[in-house]
């Protein structure tokens, strides 16, 4: 079973076909579609995962960018078909895969800023008085070429 949609009724039908269900059929009702029912969200959880990830290789795509910009990106990539079975769903999952990723970015900016010793309780006034303390300050906050997370 490789389809996480799959109802136990209709996984069941399925797996009277293999030789190896006679055994299997021993097993309880209730015991069968709780073990159904964990394969069944392990399969989900990991084709969310793969979609969390295709997500975050496209860079065209930040959580900023509202879901229609983002599916048509990625609509024209052959991993849609695959990874896309709702566009319902999709959409959710997009939703929680951006709120996810700007949460953790501005965690990510919150650990830099307390981290960084350079900024203190007297910055602002420092940078009032001199204003090459604020470019000392934006010196050591940039990371990379893209800054804080990619954004």
């Amino acid at each position: 079973i490789k389809n996480p949609d799959l109802s136990y009724h209709d996984g069941r039908k399925l797996l009277k076909k293999d030789p190896r269900y006679d055994e299997i059929d021993l097993l309880e009702k209730s015991t069968k579609e709780r073990l159904f029912s964990d394969h069944t969200h392990n399969l989900e959880k990991k084709r969310r995962e793969q979609f969390y990830q295709w997500l975050s290789e496209k860079e065209e795509i930040n959580y900023r960018t509202k879901w229609r910009d983002a599916r048509k990106v990625l609509e024209t990539d052959e991993k849609y078909e695959k990874l896309v079975t709702s566009d319902r769903r999709a959409e959710r999952e997009f939703n929680e895969w951006a709120r996810l990723t700007k949460d953790r970015i501005y965690e990510e900016f919150d650990d830099l800023l307390r981290e960084t010793k350079i900024i203190t309780y007297q910055s602002q006034k420092t940078i009032q008085e001199n204003e090459q303390h604020l470019k000392d300050i934006l010196a050591v906050l940039e990371v990379g070429e893209t800054g804080i997370g990619g954004v």
